[in-house]
């Protein structure tokens, strides 16, 4: 059984919608897959930093880490077709592979624009598009590649517990989303960021997306 963290930053109350959503996940993907929710609130940098510490220390055995916003919903047949996708091509010893986010469209095909466009990039027969850099709202990585992002990132405290800056508001001298930092961090250690152009997603905010089920 593989067991696949669902890390999710909060910033308050957390919508019942995405409780529904994550329910129906646990319950589709089992028993082949055992998820296993984990919940942080505070800076979104931080806690994303946290979520990656609990993975490589605290929690046993993980395969995978998929993080999934508290403002997102999903049919659980898209975090399937997330978990299925090859993370392990590499491009060298020390490369991460590869990082796949599930933030190309809304429900309504509205582009979410949670990535970088590479000039001229299309999608491969499997729907999958290099990018330059993905939104962390719905995105998978598997332990060997946090491991390796962890393992380089600048130390530091917070609270009293010790934590790597994978995750941070900079980036090569530019002030940058924490998503854009780490996809850079992941593309020097020669890893490939990649969306995935069939998965469709909802957003809760001003206006609601939501998807179906399935």
């Amino acid at each position: 059984m593989r067991r696949v963290v669902i890390g999710t930053p909060t910033y308050g109350m957390i919508d019942y919608r995405y409780v529904d959503c994550l329910v129906r996940s646990v319950k589709e993907c089992a028993p082949e897959v055992e998820l296993h929710p984990v919940f942080m609130s505070g800076d979104v940098s931080n806690s994303r930093n946290r979520i990656l510490r609990l993975c490589i220390q605290d929690i046993p055995d993980v395969s995978d880490l998929v993080f999934i916003d508290s403002d997102m919903t999903w049919a659980p047949a898209s975090l399937r077709r997330l978990l299925a996708h090859d993370l392990s091509v590499r491009r060298g010893k020390k490369s991460p592979g590869r990082i796949v986010s599930g933030l190309a469209r809304l429900k309504s095909d509205v582009p979410t624009g949670a990535f970088g466009q590479r000039r001229g990039e299309k999608p491969d027969e499997v729907g999958l598009m290099k990018v330059d850099w993905c939104g962390t709202g719905f995105l998978r990585m598997d332990r060997y590649g946090i491991e390796q992002l962890w393992a380089r990132a600048r130390p530091y405290r917070d609270g009293g517990v010790a934590l790597r800056a994978v995750f941070q508001y900079h980036y090569d001298g530019q002030m940058v989303s924490e998503d854009a930092s780490m996809s850079g961090s992941w593309r020097a250690l020669g890893g490939e960021c990649f969306v995935d152009t069939q998965v469709k997603v909802g957003h809760i905010g001003s206006k609601v997306y939501m998807v179906g089920e399935g």
